[in-house]
């Protein structure tokens, strides 16, 4: 559905002012967040966590319907097809396989992967951390204060969108995230308190849903119209991989040392490689 979404919006909307509509559209990933945590919360309070599984695909199934049945193809659909010929690139090299052979993709997905580790390790950490460190036993109470960070996150998509848009760039927004990232998870690491930890969630939200527009905006830059399909889905395989790797890699680290210091480290520099990798990027 990310992939599908992101790139209805591509075809709708001329590409040189695809920032802020796509900035609108990636704030529908956190606002699903914030209500997803709170649903799954009571789901599972009231049910079990199988219960929650099986409402999660029933919502699926729905969204992918709708998706396939309502969205259209729109004016840009066939991408621009002047600047595809001006490139005069050969058959061969025009395939979905150019994508895999562009040092530009791997640098924006590698960078993806690293900014997205913090944000994932976070998020996995924050229920844990009331359930668990404030004896808070009711899921549903911790995944509405989790919920925070997607709140969050719907203003810092639509400011990646628009501040992007004002300055016609979309590269320099993964510095600014990883810096506000960073500061937030120094914080992090003396924080006691749920006061404190809401109100870092908010700033941590803020920060990391700019990069998820990001995710979906910049492939469309990276490789020709025809294939952003391809370069998206790309974007959101390594989005999924930083989910699967960040808890753990973040998890062991707090493991083994037992203090949030080593982890919050870890996380930093995690997010300084992301800044770096994205600005070196060469897009169009």
């Amino acid at each position: 559905m990310g992939v599908m979404g992101a790139a209805a919006v591509v075809q709708w909307f001329n590409p040189k002012n695809l920032m802020f509509p796509m900035g609108l559209w990636a704030a529908g990933l956190p606002l699903g967040i914030a209500w997803g945590e709170v649903l799954a919360g009571v789901v599972i309070s009231s049910f079990a966590w199988r219960a929650s599984m099986l409402t999660g695909l029933i919502i699926s199934v729905i969204c992918l319907v709708i998706v396939a049945t309502v969205i259209k193809s729109g004016p840009f659909s066939s991408g621009a097809k002047p600047a595809e010929k001006s490139k005069k690139a050969p058959a061969k090299n025009g395939g979905a396989w150019s994508v895999f052979k562009n040092i530009e993709v791997w640098k924006f997905n590698f960078a993806l992967f690293l900014g997205f580790i913090p944000f994932m390790a976070v998020t996995t950490y924050w229920v844990t951390w009331l359930m668990v460190n404030k004896a808070i036993s009711s899921v549903v109470v911790a995944s509405s204060i989790t919920s925070v960070v997607g709140i969050a996150g719907i203003f810092g998509a639509i400011a990646a969108g628009y501040i992007a848009a004002m300055i016609r760039r979309s590269k320099p927004m993964y510095v600014i995230p990883a810096i506000i990232f960073g500061l937030a998870l120094l914080g992090f690491v003396w924080a006691q308190g749920i006061a404190i930890i809401v109100l870092l969630s908010l700033v941590v939200g803020l920060a990391s849903y700019m990069l998820a527009t990001m995710m979906f905006a910049i492939p469309p830059q990276l490789v020709l119209p025809k294939l952003t399909g391809t370069a998206l889905g790309v974007a959101v395989v390594f989005f999924n991989l930083a989910g699967v790797f960040g808890p753990i890699i973040i998890g062991d680290a707090y493991a083994s040392s037992e203090t949030l210091l080593i982890p919050g480290v870890i996380m930093f520099v995690c997010l300084v490689a992301a800044a770096i990798l994205a600005q070196s990027m060469k897009i169009k």
